[in-house]
């Protein structure tokens, strides 16, 4: 899967990922919309590994399936 991230699914804002320090002092990873005004301001479950938090995000309920078919 791409790096590139998706715009925010719910009002296209732009997103970002967030680098914060876990309580263990390991890196922790998480994407969200920057919009202020987006009605959702949707962000992912915290992931160990950037290109988690990012597959995480990247993925859809209508890739979900496209994948079953």
């Amino acid at each position: 899967m791409s790096e590139k991230l998706k715009p925010c699914p719910f009002c296209g804002g732009r997103v970002k990922v967030f680098r914060y320090i876990g309580a263990s002092g390991d890196y922790q990873y998480q994407v969200a919309c920057l919009r202020k005004t987006c009605p959702v301001q949707p962000l992912t479950n915290w992931a160990d590994i950037r290109k988690t938090a990012i597959e995480m995000w990247n993925t859809r309920h209508e890739d979900v399936k496209k994948e079953e078919r």
